[in-house]
């Protein structure tokens, strides 16, 4: 629900010239389990499998240095609540 109000406040925001973007530097990882919380009841009363794997990133989720072994850094620099609102709309 929280989320459905954001996005009538968002496009308000949009129509009106006032939106605002809120940059910063967060766990893409974190974010998208949280997305993966919300959505498994749904999925579980639907019958459906809900999974998401992640290839290709370190697991030391507070490292912010960039590569490691040759492998990503889960940090990204972006604006969180519309990543997961793109998520959540999937």
């Amino acid at each position: 629900m929280r989320f459905m109000i954001q996005d009538m406040l968002d496009l308000a925001q949009i129509k009106s010239g006032k939106f605002r973007k809120n940059i910063s530097e967060f766990n893409i990882k974190k974010s998208v389990q949280k997305v993966m919380d919300i959505q498994s009841q749904q999925a579980a009363d639907k019958k459906l499998a809900l999974t998401c794997e992640f290839i290709g990133f370190h697991d030391d989720d507070d490292d912010t240095s960039g590569n490691v072994g040759g492998l990503r850094s889960p940090i990204i620099k972006c604006d969180e609540n519309r990543v997961m609102q793109v998520l959540l709309g999937l």
